[in-house]
């Protein structure tokens, strides 16, 4: 009867432990992403700062007034515009 009792109880305290250090190993495991967090929010400031330096980069090189400015370096003098008979248009076909 007392070999039971030991056995039961033993076996409680077993899981009773393996609980605990699972509960342990969790918040080590959300602390460790708490610690993250600021590290990961200054990289996403960063990128957006970077994303809106582009865009402004990529804006002021499709300016109309900036490409007439470009045709006329003689490095792009060999640019012509398209002849007519040189447009192909591609139609698609629409997907219902």
């Amino acid at each position: 009867m007392y070999r039971t009792l030991i056995m039961q109880v033993s076996l409680c305290l077993s899981l009773c432990c393996f609980c605990l250090f699972d509960y342990v190993h969790r918040q080590h495991v959300i602390a460790k992403i708490c610690l993250q967090i600021p590290q990961l929010s200054q990289q996403i400031v960063h990128l957006q700062g970077e994303n809106r330096r582009l865009w402004y980069v990529i804006e002021r090189f499709e300016n109309p007034e900036f490409l007439l400015r470009l045709s006329k370096l003689p490095e792009f003098s060999h640019l012509q515009y398209p002849q007519e008979e040189d447009i192909y248009v591609l139609f698609s076909e629409s997907k219902n």
